[in-house]
């Protein structure tokens, strides 16, 4: 079709993109209805029914209870999709991150669209794959990936490890899916409690100096925090020693979102609480406390003479400590 015989589109006005990137002056585009059913549309064909008038709050999950005019959740209950996290008013890093992304919203209002249903913000299960924008990849995705592959693989009686940061992760794992689990394990592991961030547990088991340099990659919006970048630092950071166990880390060691350190746990299912748990020490300065917690919370307790990666120093007698805990 040449200039001549385009057609003259009628303009709608009011973009609704930021950056006038989404649609053009002569788009179909409706203006836009922040908070009522059209946010986000154009014009139905004649005839369309008109929109409906409810939202997602009237369907409601149904052990979900409306008290003063306020939704809550059953004992328990953790949220993982950007629905249940809308629902309980919370603004999630994603929410922010599209705030920051179409700034003519602000993340409560991305958050009250989530909520009513009329604007999704979809899991992208790739992330792994660096196809997923950093600040979306947080504690909560870390937890819901295992937490599905222990559903969709159908594992029972796990005795759920977890190294470092990873205990950020098998804490939020065992308040989602606590009947699945028989035994929790820390290896130089990180135990949060309520509300709390990996942020907040780096000055006593890293020092304030990285605790600081992981607080400044957060608040500069640096999508990843640097994996060491030479043997030396390996060797320095994580206790390891054997030449070809610093080449084998160096080849395979990936930087760490940002936004999982500054992610809280939720927690306060009593199953979980419940479960049996122990604290592998690989002799770490930072974790002796993190070991005298465990210990005088009835955990058993396994002292190992190795540095932070007591998994790649030590494997062999870390396995038989997780095969005797695993009998147990």
């Amino acid at each position: 079709m040449t200039a001549r015989e385009r057609p003259d589109l009628p303009p709608r006005g009011g973009n609704p993109s930021s950056n006038t990137q989404g649609t053009n002056p002569g788009s179909f585009a409706n203006p836009p209805d922040i908070g009522g059913p059209r946010a986000f549309s154009s014009p139905d064909t004649p005839g369309m029914p008109q929109p409906s008038d409810k939202t997602a709050w009237d369907f409601m999950p149904p052990d979900w209870s409306l008290v003063d005019e306020q939704w809550t959740p059953p004992e328990g209950f953790v949220p993982i999709t950007q629905l249940e996290h809308a629902r309980l008013g919370r603004v999630t890093p994603e929410m922010k991150r599209v705030a920051e992304r179409e700034p003519h919203l602000t993340a409560q209002q991305v958050r009250d669209e989530v909520a009513s249903g009329r604007m999704v913000i979809p899991a992208n299960k790739i992330h792994l794959n660096g196809r997923l924008d950093p600040s979306g990849i947080t504690l909560d995705v870390h937890i819901e990936d295992i937490v599905q592959t222990m559903r969709y693989e159908g594992l029972e009686d796990v005795v759920l490890v977890g190294h470092a940061y990873a205990g950020m992760v098998i804490t939020g794992v065992a308040e989602v899916c606590p009947e699945r689990i028989a035994h929790m394990v820390y290896v130089n592991g990180v135990i949060p409690a309520d509300g709390e961030s990996m942020v907040d547990q780096l000055v006593p088991v890293r020092g304030e100096e990285f605790a600081s340099w992981v607080r400044g990659h957060i608040e500069t919006g640096d999508g990843f925090l640097p994996p060491p970048a030479s043997a030396e630092e390996v060797g320095r950071r994580w206790g390891i020693t054997d030449p070809d166990d610093l080449a084998w880390v160096g080849a395979n060691v990936t930087p760490q979102p940002a936004a999982a350190m500054a992610s809280p746990v939720r927690m306060g299912n009593p199953q979980a609480k419940a479960i049996p748990k122990s604290f592998v020490g690989g002799g770490e300065s930072g974790f002796d406390t993190v070991a005298e917690r465990a210990r005088s919370a009835g955990w058993g307790v396994y002292p190992v003479d190795s540095g932070h990666d007591t998994m790649i120093t030590h494997a062999g007698e870390l396995a038989e400590i997780l095969l005797t805990i695993g009998k147990g």
